[in-house]
């Protein structure tokens, strides 16, 4: 987990800039560098695998950004549901397709019964207020 000294904080690697320094102070962030009140990790046992990871102090490298043309690509839209597809067949030509059906009716139910609750402790204040 990158550790940046300076600022005295853990990073996520993606949120470090791209020549993998912090992104609030600009210092290089270090993969293995902990502060001194963290515990120490366990060490792994003599017969395991290296994990790949860089030694010591090295930066972590940092994933190029995606071309253009990968982006494009992934900007496309999922393919539809059968349903999805009926509504949009059902819709006049030339309309903008609708993305959702609207507000459900069970929120206008609670617009509903707070409006009217509200209304009800109106009533009680004025009638408390003119002694009714």
């Amino acid at each position: 987990m990158p550790w940046c000294s300076p600022c005295e904080r853990f990073f996520n690697p993606n949120t470090l800039q791209v020549d993998g320094r912090c992104p609030d102070c600009g210092e290089p962030v270090a993969a293995s560098s902990r502060p001194a009140n963290a515990p120490a990790a366990a060490s792994p046992p003599a017969d395991a695998p290296a994990s790949g990871s860089p030694p010591g102090d090295a930066p972590l490298p940092i994933p190029r950004p995606p071309s253009p043309q990968r982006m494009a690509a992934s900007d496309a839209r999922p393919p539809l549901s059968a349903q999805a597809e009926e509504d949009r067949a059902a819709e006049p030509p030339g309309a903008e397709p609708s993305e959702g059906k609207g507000i459900p009716w069970h929120f206008w139910l609670l617009i509903t019964a707070t409006a009217g609750y509200l209304i009800w402790r109106f009533v009680q204040v004025i009638a408390r207020l003119f002694g009714a």
